[in-house]
């Protein structure tokens, strides 16, 4: 996208604005919600691995955490079970750089 803004019921928070473009994501929970072997909220495990949840398995915090990214690589092919992302839609480079600015809504 080339800008996202977030506020809150008064009109404060903030714009970002790709160079030319950025990729956004926003949650009600941290990042560290979805994987975490210290935080699970609603399915309890004995082992030590890494618990995967969805957003409807984690309960919403009092916040808005935004991820801002270069590129999102396809998340998959033609069906659900197991087909490659097309070629097209892969991120092969080792190393990528982009540019965003961050400012207030007052």
């Amino acid at each position: 996208m080339r800008w996202v803004s977030f506020t809150n019921r008064e009109g404060k928070g903030i714009q970002i604005t790709g160079l030319p473009t950025v990729d956004v994501s926003a949650h009600h929970q941290v990042m560290e919600d979805f994987e975490s072997k210290e935080r699970n909220y609603v399915y309890q495990r004995d082992d030590e691995s890494v618990k995967n949840r969805h957003t409807i398995d984690v309960p919403t915090r009092d916040l808005t955490s935004v991820n801002v990214d270069y590129r999102q690589m396809g998340l998959g092919g033609d069906n659900s079970w197991g087909a490659r992302t097309h070629p097209e839609y892969l991120l092969n480079d080792k190393n990528y750089s982009f540019t965003f600015i961050i400012k207030p809504i007052k």
